[in-house]
């Protein structure tokens, strides 16, 4: 994983707990929120102050965002003597996979980089778009957004405009 998506990653995993079960559905309590801090911003789908989190987005400000989806598909299946995951074809993650991102009527296929989510046994994705991408902007204008990977879809309603159109806008500086 490049360098600034191990730092994104880290950040967002430090703000938010990871999901307890990615098939689980959202329970009454799963809320979207979001933090700024200076010129970057974390909006994740949770339980707040618990082990549950969501589909999530972070950015360090100057126009990228992160994107964090969670999956219960298992791209790494046994571990080497170092303790690196490895996958069917014995590679070390990070792997990658194609995710789709749907806001409204607009789609964009990313390239996330797949690594083990040892916590819940599947896999974490994480892809970088930018803020001008057309379907982060209808993100910022509606709130809907869909995450699809390995045939699994995510499971959060829409997040409140205001939140939305907020973090779209620190992220674009």
């Amino acid at each position: 994983m490049k360098p600034a998506l191990l730092l994104a990653a880290l950040a967002l995993v430090l703000a938010t707990p990871v999901m307890a079960d990615p098939a689980a559905g959202p329970s009454e309590d799963t809320k979207w929120t979001l933090t700024v801090n200076g010129d970057g911003a974390i909006l994740t789908y949770a339980i707040p102050d618990s082990d549950d989190s969501g589909p999530g987005f972070s950015c360090p400000g100057g126009g990228d965002v992160d994107i964090y989806f969670f999956v219960e598909h298992r791209e790494a299946v046994k571990q080497d003597e170092a303790g690196r995951w490895l996958d069917a074809k014995g590679e070390p993650g990070p792997w990658t996979t194609k995710l789709t991102i749907t806001s409204g009527k607009v789609t964009e296929t990313l390239t996330a980089d797949v690594d083990a989510d040892e916590m819940n046994g599947g896999s974490s994705l994480v892809a970088r778009v930018s803020t001008q991408s057309p379907v982060l902007q209808a993100f910022g204008q509606t709130g809907k957004i869909v995450m699809e990977a390995y045939g699994e879809k995510s499971k959060n309603p829409p997040a409140p405009r205001g939140l939305a159109r907020r973090f779209v806008s620190v992220c674009s500086k």
